[in-house]
């Protein structure tokens, strides 16, 4: 009896001691999982419970003594996103087991820890928060979620049907001298089933950067967007070769190509030889359909409300206090004034900018032909411009990051036009238009009308002036497809304006709206049933009959100490660099 005792005492010190070291072990990983096991606690309401013929798929754990590293290079660290951790026992020891040869350690991400990886707050990824409702397929949420991987904790994420080659296993490319790797196909676009890379690199910051962009861009109506999700990926996978990494003609073979500030990724020519291999379930006799990531998702991005109202209090606050104006003796100083809403969907509401409300004679009778009858009529100098960039939309999270990849006041006043127009509807005129004799003061407007424009001589909308209710899918995919062209942007000081923000952008969101980016005279039904409504014919637009351009002489704008548009220098002192690289540096800086 006394020997039993003493067996059973010894065998719980065994066990005790046991998990003592695995946990001695994994605390002792040599490159840091805090950011992991903090997200990814256990919940013991959530443990998992498998059926008999199945096993748990627990992480397999290298100890830290067979991982000699150095800081920046690519942990020896294998992600794997599962739908749950349950799994047949020859998936878990022979197929995801095989990746465990040359001390790499294995670790698998269920529905739950996916969850918790995209509900992080991550003050970097402005917007990520509501990403899921952005979400189409599973393979969306699956490539935001092993950049998400790449950039908090580094290694290698590979999909789970894919088989390494030995000579991939043994090979440099999982040796840790590259600080981030990709495959590449033969028309320059990143394999998304592996990819690896260092911790916090760069590259992950960029890529996860526009996924975000290009969800917010895409998936406002999940209906529209017709792109298959392989292209949808493309367009996430093609933009770094092409922004930060392009490949000289002469280069053909594996190498690694030096991104700005000696940053660096290793790029190779997919081989299925020598890298890795897709496995066909027919043909392998694996079935992975338990452990792909599924998406229910039937929320939307976006919202756009039909209340056709705007905040007036809010519109004053933007506008700000005149008070304070001191207008030399040769200007005049232009004042808002404000009239109850009237209930017409397209607000009576009228917006011009300008560098400043202290105008010449001429400019301020321009203006003041614009203050039509029970029209609220606000001027944005630059401090109102700058408050508005600076108030944070759920819908353009990124709004704040693409305003300093703008080098122009052109481009400035193009993304500023589209958001004052989204948040408060009404009517937008350059400050050197003039209403012509057929807009008849503004009447021509009708109560039903959702959106106005006139058709410019070049037959695409105008973006001189733009008349439109508040919350227009038209503004919503105008200022995002602005922040999308400003993101792909190499060199933001030789940035094109007028289709980075300009009237290209427009154009694109009149695509996006009414499938047309050249409507004709009349009105067209559009997505979310808004209406978008077009007068006039390039010949009209000529003769200036709807809207009167370049009614004032430019040489005016010296007087006022501002310059014309079409003459506007760039900014100088900003960097010749990527826009994404620029956001970068800030988020670095900061």
């Amino acid at each position: 009896m006394k020997t039993m005792k003493i067996i059973k005492r010894s065998l719980a010190i065994v066990f005790a001691l046991s998990i003592l070291t695995s946990l001695i072990v994994t605390r002792n990983l040599y490159y840091s999982t805090s950011s992991i096991t903090e997200s990814f606690e256990e919940d013991v309401s959530l443990l998992q419970i498998c059926p008999l013929d199945m096993v748990e798929a627990k992480d397999m754990i290298v100890p830290s003594d067979t991982n000699k590293s150095i800081e920046e290079e690519i942990p020896r660290v294998i992600h794997f996103i599962v739908q749950t951790k349950c799994m047949k026992p020859q998936l878990y020891h022979q197929h995801f087991g095989q990746w465990k040869l040359h001390n790499r350690t294995i670790m698998f991400y269920d529905r739950n820890d996916i969850n918790k990886l995209l509900d992080k707050q991550r003050p970097e990824f402005p917007g990520l928060e509501n990403i899921r409702n952005c979400l189409m397929k599973s393979i969306n949420e699956i490539d935001i979620a092993k950049l998400l991987l790449l950039w908090d904790v580094g290694g290698i994420v590979a999909d789970i049907n894919t088989k390494p080659t030995e000579a991939f296993l043994s090979n440099g490319i999982l040796q840790e001298t590259y600080e981030a790797f990709f495959f590449e196909d033969s028309d320059e676009v990143f394999r998304h089933e592996i990819m690896g890379g260092a911790k916090r690199h760069p590259i992950f910051f960029m890529m996860i950067q526009k996924a975000i962009s290009n969800l917010y861009q895409q998936f406002a109506d999940k209906n529209i967007y017709k792109d298959n999700e392989d292209e949808r990926r493309s367009a996430i996978l093609k933009f770094p070769i092409n922004t930060f990494f392009p490949r000289a003609k002469e280069e053909s073979k594996s190498l690694k190509r030096k991104g700005f500030d000696g940053i660096s990724v290793t790029i190779f020519p997919y081989d299925p030889k020598h890298h890795y291999t897709i496995l066909d379930p027919n043909r392998n006799h694996i079935d992975f359909t338990q452990l792909y990531l599924q998406t229910n998702n039937n929320s939307p991005c976006v919202r756009f409300d039909t209340t056709y109202a705007y905040n007036i209090t809010s519109l004053q606050e933007i506008a700000g206090s005149t008070q304070q104006y001191q207008c030399p003796s040769r200007l005049k100083l232009v004042e808002d004034k404000f009239y109850p809403q009237n209930g017409r969907k397209i607000p009576k509401l009228v917006h011009m900018t300008s560098k400043t409300r202290c105008l010449t004679s001429n400019f301020t009778e321009n203006a003041q032909s614009w203050f039509f009858e029970n029209h609220t009529m606000v001027f944005h100098d630059d401090d109102a411009v700058a408050r508005l960039l600076e108030t944070r939309f759920p819908e353009f999270p990124h709004l704040q990051y693409a305003s300093k990849c703008i080098t122009s006041g052109a481009g400035m006043a193009d993304l500023w036009r589209y958001l004052v127009l989204w948040e408060y509807g009404g009517i937008y005129t350059d400050i050197d238009n003039a209403p012509g004799p057929k807009l008849f003061n503004g009447s021509v407007i009708h109560d039903d009308m959702e959106a106005f424009l006139e058709v410019e001589v070049g037959r695409f909308p105008s973006q001189y002036f733009i008349a439109i209710s508040p919350h227009h899918p038209l503004m919503y995919f105008a200022v995002n497809i602005a922040m999308a062209r400003l993101f792909e942007e190499k060199n933001i000081v030789q940035q094109y304006v007028p289709y980075i923000t300009g009237p290209g952008a427009l154009k694109a969101a009149m695509m996006f709206t009414v499938g047309d980016g050249y409507p004709t005279n009349g009105t067209h039904s559009g997505i979310y049933d808004r209406n978008v409504t077009m007068i006039g014919h390039r010949s009209q637009a000529k003769a200036r009959e709807f809207i009167n351009r370049g009614s004032v002489s430019n040489h005016e704008y010296r007087e006022m100490n501002i310059s014309h548009y079409s003459f506007a220098g760039r900014q100088k002192d900003k960097p010749r660099k990527p826009c994404l690289e620029v956001i970068y540096d800030f988020m670095v800086d900061d």
